[in-house]
């Protein structure tokens, strides 16, 4: 290479000149060298001593301490002390959650997916809202009823089937203008035979509740009767008023 040549000021040793005997190509003699050389001095060992730090062991002898005036206090929240222990059976308490006031509130948790406590409220309060119109139940007919034909048991509620079924009588008593609507889902394509035979059963069940004739009560005709005869007595009492007057004029 052209250009200047750099000096840099060093001192020589043994390794420096191992190192110049390696760019020459003398790799050889180094290796003859090293094998000449005792075993002890090749694995000499060497005495390092690590400087002992005053903080270290302090801090040493502290964590070793075993006194529990060492830990620092902790003061448990009134959650955490009063935990209560577990079943002896060992099944999980069950959890409950106030039902929802409104009927929307109520299709919502319908979609719930990780609380099973507030899906079941929800649900097993469905029934009673459809049957005294909640507020808003007009509005969220429809939509509810084709939920609750596709609604999936994902919690394993007890008696899932039978509430659902109920439901969905109520809703086409209380507006038998959804029966076309569920009509037309049972003819598509994305309703399985199990949801068909549920609508069809729902059909059935609520048709023959509307077609329930109320008997008339017997005290409405007793009372008519009753009509009659104070009738037939005002009547001859106003005859008799009428002769009295005739006899003094």
């Amino acid at each position: 290479m052209g250009g200047e040549r750099l000096e840099f000021e060093y001192q020589d040793d043994s390794w420096l000149d191992e190192m110049r005997k390696i760019r020459d190509g003398k790799i050889d003699e180094i290796v003859n060298r090293k094998d000449e050389l005792p075993l002890e001095a090749v694995l000499k060992p060497i005495d390092m001593q690590m400087p002992a730090s005053s903080s270290a062991v302090a801090n040493t002898q502290a964590y070793d301490s075993d006194d529990d005036e060492d830990f620092l206090a902790y003061d448990l929240p009134d959650s955490e002390r009063n935990v209560e222990p577990p079943p002896a059976d060992g099944e999980e308490p069950e959890r409950t959650a106030a039902a929802p006031n409104y009927i929307r509130d109520c299709l919502e948790q319908l979609s719930e997916k990780e609380k099973y406590e507030v899906f079941e409220a929800a649900f097993f309060a469905l029934d009673g809202m459809i049957r005294r119109k909640a507020v808003g139940f007009v509005d969220i007919a429809e939509q509810l009823i084709k939920k609750l034909v596709f609604l999936e048991n994902k919690f394993s509620s007890k008696n899932f089937e039978e509430t659902r079924k109920r439901c969905m009588i109520s809703c086409l008593v209380m507006r038998p203008e959804l029966a076309p609507k569920l009509g037309e889902l049972v003819f598509s394509r994305n309703c399985s035979f199990f949801h068909r035979y549920l609508i069809l059963e729902c059909f059935l069940a609520a048709a023959k509740e509307l077609s329930e004739f109320q008997k008339e009560p017997a005290k409405k005709v007793v009372e008519v009767s009753n009509n009659k005869e104070g009738e037939e007595k005002l009547s001859d009492w106003r005859a008799i008023v009428d002769a009295r007057i005739r006899s003094h004029t």
